[in-house]
């Protein structure tokens, strides 16, 4: 078989492409009709001025702007970026990206890492929970059993904590008599890898760190990094949401290893997450400030890392304590 040109492989692409987005576009369409919020706002607010279709359309191009975009957007929840690009209400333009979400979860293109208690695959799709709008269940890839997310990750509503209350985590079981704890520290799944990852973590519009860690390491030692990428204190409770969209609902979540009974960040190597590249997650940090970071895994290479350590910053990072200067008065003990 002759080797195909460039121009006829691109030709090829793009027409696969096109197919793709075409066929997303009659899903969601045809989901949003079903629906019925998005047909009403259509003839209420914008008085029938355009198709459904055609509605449709605008916010799955917008949305794949964001994509296009990211290194100027990816500051900004996916969701204000829709609704700013397109002057449509945010309600509905949350619930039409809902739709597209659930076109992707029924082709398997959202999955998490984690074993079936069934037949032992560590692959889980991540599905539409029939009759509810934005929830979700998990589904093994091989033996095609169900689970529920609070069957199998644990939560944590930010309503139970209280801003400026510490004893709210007393809710949390610490122990350091478990067997995973040697001198009251506990004991990290890190292994030794010769890969390492770079990601992208960013607060605000313009403020970034770029992070080299290894492969080996856990979830908890990314959180080490970020933390001192920031130069932020390791001392409040921190939450990896392992969501594209930073939700925090619903979704796979790793804590500190002292939050018992919980999955643990420090179990977690960040290889065996499947992450590929563009892969995006939310760390959050500290429950009454609520610090979040979004972090995106640009690339891979092929580098021993022996800490996780910034390569490459961009903008001043928040300031974890705001301490004024007549705050140096109370610290006066002369």
């Amino acid at each position: 078989m002759g080797k195909i040109d460039e121009p006829e492989q691109n030709e090829a692409i793009e027409a696969e492409h096109v197919d793709d987005f075409n066929e997303k576009l009659a899903y969601v369409t045809a989901r949003a009709a079903e629906e019925g919020r998005i047909p009403a706002y259509l003839a209420n607010e914008l008085k029938n001025k355009i198709t459904l279709d055609t509605f449709i359309a605008s916010i799955i191009k917008m949305h794949d702007m964001y994509f296009d975009e990211e290194e100027d957007y990816f500051s900004l929840d996916e969701i204000d970026h829709v609704t700013i690009g397109t002057g449509y209400s945010k309600d509905i333009v949350e619930l039409a990206m809902w739709f597209e979400e659930c076109y992707s979860m029924s082709m398997d293109h959202i999955s998490t890492s984690f074993d079936c208690p069934e037949c032992g695959c560590d692959t889980m799709y991540i599905k539409e929970l029939s009759g509810e709008l934005f929830a979700h269940e998990l589904e093994c890839a091989q033996c095609r059993k169900k689970y529920s997310f609070e069957l199998v990750f644990s939560d944590v509503d930010f309503d139970d904590f209280d801003d400026d209350d510490d004893d709210d985590f007393d809710d949390f079981d610490f122990d350091d008599d478990d067997d995973d704890f040697v001198d009251g520290f506990f004991v990290s799944r890190r292994r030794e890898t010769e890969d390492s990852y770079i990601f992208n973590v960013s607060h605000g519009r313009g403020v970034w760190r770029k992070i080299q860690i290894s492969k080996g390491d856990t979830l908890d030692d990314l959180s080490e990094a970020i933390l001192r990428a920031y130069d932020f204190d390791n001392d409040h409770i921190y939450a990896f949401y392992m969501d594209a969209k930073g939700r925090t609902r619903n979704v796979p979540v790793f804590y500190p290893p002292r939050c018992l009974e919980r999955q643990n960040a420090a179990e977690q190597v960040l290889e065996d997450l499947g992450l590929i590249k563009g892969s995006k997650f939310l760390f959050l940090y500290d429950f009454g400030d609520q610090w979040r970071f979004n972090v995106k895994l640009e690339s891979e290479i092929n580098e021993e890392t022996p800490f996780g350590h910034t390569i490459k910053s961009q903008g001043e990072g928040p300031k974890q304590y705001d301490l004024d200067e007549d705050d140096d008065e109370d610290w006066d003990f002369d």
